[in-house]
């Protein structure tokens, strides 16, 4: 595998497009890929259906934390609401449209937060 400073991947004889979700836990299980110190904040995306995205990896994720999901425009922002031994399971903060199997996930190692202004301290908000 190689990395350029863009953090672009490209996988030798393999795109990640082509992997099939039920292949792909086995793909990188025996190249231990998952193993290396670089990748236990990255994942990647094994499922997505009604804004929920299933993310195989991602072996310090904390519940409450941002990541950001590399999609072919922009990257998309999702919060880690379920954790599981393999997988996390992440909700999209904006249009699960472009969110596709095989893309690649990255931590933030952020917990969600809204800015807040002086002008707002001590004040009650009703939505």
């Amino acid at each position: 595998m190689k990395i350029n400073k863009k953090l672009n991947f490209s996988f030798d004889n393999m795109s990640t497009s082509s992997i099939q979700n039920n292949q792909m836990e086995n793909n990188f299980k025996d190249k231990n890929f998952f193993s290396r110190k670089f990748f236990k904040d990255l994942g990647i995306v094994e499922s997505v259906g009604d804004g929920i995205i299933n993310i195989l990896g991602l072996q310090k994720a904390a519940n409450g934390e941002m990541v950001e999901i590399c999609t072919s425009e922009k990257n998309q922002k999702g919060l880690i609401l379920n954790l599981g031994p393999k997988w996390v399971s992440a909700v999209a903060l904006s249009s699960d449209f472009k969110i596709k199997p095989g893309q690649f996930v990255f931590l933030t190692h952020e917990l969600m937060s809204i800015p807040v202004g002086d002008t707002l301290l001590g004040r009650v908000v009703n939505h």
